[in-house]
């Protein structure tokens, strides 16, 4: 970068806080299913983005909730028919960054796992965080290195630490487990 030249600001990825499933009955509603640990969690988030294709992103206001089974119905302004609703059917809702509230001393975001570094106890290196899942047991990260990507449970028992401040996790497995 040249001197004097302005900084550049980068802004983190919108996090994705849900998914449209389908409208819900005639007037407008729609079944929303929240990926917030604890479900309700994301309407104390602000603003909700709505994406209905890459690069295409708008404002909900919502104006009113229920819970419903695993998921929610949602009532958002300017949305009063089945019609209308359906065409948001499949769209993400994400929220700024910046409207996360920040972790516990002992939690982390995924988002923030994504691109550390891997090492073994013996200090040998797996590769970097590529991504993480919800199994239905416990969450895994896909651990890409140049030759291979591993799967290894995110759990205590195998992931020693997690050091944010070198961008590296230190796990309890072997280079040539599977």
């Amino acid at each position: 970068m040249k001197s004097g030249s302005p900084a550049l600001s980068v802004e983190p990825l919108p996090v994705v806080i849900g998914r449209v499933l389908a409208p819900h009955g005639v007037r407008g509603w729609l079944k929303f299913r929240s990926f917030t640990e604890d479900p309700a969690t994301c309407f104390t988030l602000s603003p909700w983005l709505l994406v209905t294709r890459p690069g295409d992103v708008r404002a909900l206001e919502v104006t009113a909730s229920q819970s419903h089974g695993d998921h929610f119905l949602v009532r958002v302004a300017g949305i009063d028919d089945r019609d209308t609703a359906q065409q948001l059917a499949g769209c993400e809702v994400v929220v700024p960054a910046a409207s996360l509230p920040e972790p516990a001393e002992d939690e982390i975001y995924w988002r923030d796992l994504r691109g550390m570094r891997v090492r073994t106890l013996a200090g040998d290196s797996l590769g970097n965080v590529k991504d993480i899942f919800d199994n239905g047991a416990h969450p895994v990260l896909v651990v890409a290195s140049a030759d291979r990507e591993r799967l290894i449970p995110f759990v205590d028992a195998i992931v020693r630490s997690v050091d944010e401040a070198s961008r590296e996790l230190v796990v309890d497995w072997a280079v040539d487990w599977e």
